[in-house]
């Protein structure tokens, strides 16, 4: 094999290990990411009730006294 071609195959291998490195660290991103907007969304809809219902902890909010 020439030499040019060893390190063709080389830097072939290199830019080719870099990309899988690089798509790798994004999907693991996007995954965390993923589970931290799950858990969030959890930790609101425990506190606060999903959207249009009220959640049964607290009261509905007392309507004010008209002011003379």
């Amino acid at each position: 094999m020439d030499p040019i071609m060893v390190l063709l195959l080389l830097l072939s291998a290199l830019v080719g290990g870099v990309i899988g490195v690089w798509q790798a660290r994004r999907r693991v991103h996007a995954r965390v990411r993923a589970h931290i907007e799950a858990a969030v969304d959890a930790r609101l809809a425990e506190r606060f009730g999903t959207r249009g219902e009220t959640p049964d902890k607290t009261p509905p909010p007392a309507a004010r006294a008209p002011e003379k």
